[in-house]
């Protein structure tokens, strides 16, 4: 019995020895709380105070609206901002346009033609300035038959049948009227669009009880030469 206690007198000494021995394991630390998620939602990027190209007023579209970077016309109809591509181009929102529906540009805006760059929407007060027609002074002889270019520019039809066999160029005016080109064509904004041997030819027309600017690709043989002034002669 004597040497039972002695046993656990032992084992207690020894239990309590290893429980001193150990080390109190640090405190766990505190668990930060989850950082509230924020919306991805970009930041909104001030827009120049003024335009220098035109210092008209924005509309509810957005069409004036100062701008030198895409990004100051987001939120708008007039989502583009030319000064962000070119640094002579508009610095105010605006949008393309047709010119075809007086509502397209909204209040107080209006579609102006651009040359061969299209036409833009323009707060009314620049419209005067910023517009660039374009030529319409060159005459063609619509019965001019050359003979088709690689697109089929200038091969002669009475109508579109005739023209279907081309490589692009499509449609006969003549079809529209007597006074149209009797040779196949096609629409076009600039010369190259026209291929070799043929030019973007632009002539007014009246669509609707309105002036537009009809474009489509003639035969460069079918341009008519502008007449050469004599060169007035010094009386003796």
């Amino acid at each position: 019995m004597q040497f039972g206690k002695s046993w656990l007198a032992v084992v207690a000494a020894l239990a309590l020895a290893v429980a001193c021995g150990k080390k109190e394991a640090p405190a766990a630390a505190p668990t930060a709380p989850a950082a509230a998620v924020q919306a991805d939602k970009p930041a909104e990027l001030p827009s120049p105070a003024t335009s220098t190209v035109c210092p008209g007023t924005a509309n509810a579209l957005g069409v004036g609206k100062p701008c030198d970077k895409q990004e100051n016309c987001r939120g708008q109809l007039a989502i583009d901002c030319p000064r962000s591509r070119d640094p002579k181009g508009f610095d105010f929102c605006t949008r393309a346009c047709t010119g075809a529906d007086p509502a397209e540009c909204g209040d107080g805006a209006t579609c102006v033609p651009r040359g061969t760059g299209g036409s833009l929407c323009v707060p009314n007060a620049c419209s005067a300035a910023l517009a660039q027609p374009l030529a319409t002074d060159v005459q063609v002889n619509i019965d001019c038959a050359s003979g088709a270019t690689e697109l089929g520019v200038g091969k002669v039809c009475a109508s579109h049948a005739d023209c279907q066999d081309t490589k692009a160029a499509h449609f006969c005016p003549r079809v529209v009227g007597p006074k149209q080109p009797g040779y196949c064509s096609m629409l076009c904004k600039e010369d190259g669009d026209c291929g070799g041997g043929a030019f973007c030819w632009r002539r007014k027309a009246e669509e609707h009880g309105k002036e537009i600017v009809v474009a489509s690709c003639a035969p460069l043989a079918c341009r008519v030469a502008a007449a050469v002034a004599p060169t007035p002669t010094t009386a003796p």
